[in-house]
Order: C-alpha cells, then sequence, then structure tokens
C-alpha cells in the first residue's frame, strides 16, 4: 500500500459512507483490510492521530448553532474513540440505540451547519513521512 496516497485519501477527513475505509482503498488502490491495518499500525507507531472529529472550518462562518442531545452525545461518543472497523456508524449506531442511517445524517447535518468536521486522522507532529511502516 502506497502510504502517500492513504495519507492524501484522508486529508478531508473519512467519507461519511457505511464503509468509509472501503471507500478509502478505492481512492488509493488497496483494499478495505489494507486499509485498516495500514492505519493502526500508523497510530501504533505514533505517525498518526487516532480518529477523531477535526475541527469545523471556520473562515467566516456564522456562530454554529448549539447540537441538541442526540447530537452532544454522538459528538461524545465520536470524541471518546472512532472504532477503526468496516462498519464504524454501525457501532456508534449500536451504542446511541439508533439506525446508522441516523448516525450518517446527523453526523453529515453537524458538518454541514460547522458544528463538527468530519471525521479525520492528523499526522502527529515532528513525525516525517519516511518513518511510515507502509512506504
Amino acid at each position: 500500500m502506497d502510504t502517500r496516497k492513504l495519507l492524501d485519501a484522508l486529508r478531508d477527513g473519512l467519507p461519511l459512507t457505511r464503509r468509509p475505509f472501503e471507500s478509502l482503498g478505492r481512492a488509493c488502490g488497496a483494499s478495505e483490510d489494507e486499509v485498516l491495518r495500514g492505519l493502526r499500525r500508523l497510530c501504533e507507531n505514533g505517525v498518526l492521530a487516532d480518529p477523531a472529529p477535526l475541527p469545523p472550518p471556520r473562515a467566516g462562518a456564522a456562530p454554529a448553532p448549539a447540537p441538541d442531545s442526540f447530537d452532544a452525545r454522538l459528538l461524545e461518543i465520536l470524541a471518546s474513540g472512532f472504532p477503526l472497523l468496516p462498519n464504524p456508524y454501525e457501532a456508534i449506531a449500536a451504542i446511541l440505540g439508533t439506525s446508522e442511517a441516523q448516525v450518517l445524517a446527523r453526523l453529515d447535518a453537524l458538518v454541514e451547519a460547522g458544528v463538527s468536521g468530519r471525521i479525520g486522522m492528523q499526522p502527529l507532529a515532528g513525525v516525517p513521512p519516511s518513518r511510515s511502516p507502509l512506504s
């Protein structure tokens, strides 16, 4: 797997799809399993931070509305640790007692409203790309 392609595919955050790691795999020419293994290794080796909501873009935007209780709980769960699983939003839906479709719809609405950024994985400061175990 080409680490640069994977990191480029992660630049805008994870896709809001049922199988975001499969989508990333298609974008960088790898299987879903290869992407998940690679991301786990990059996190374990301190190259990438664990998946979490990225800060929302704020350039000239109006203040974001406060999330309701469901949205606040969703954001709390996302901040506590996004699962590196083939169907991560399904796992989050199970915790919330709702459907995967509702989790995806609410997360999309939160991103659109500027309350949250997409789920992303930030490179950790001071780690050169050549240290990647996937190169």
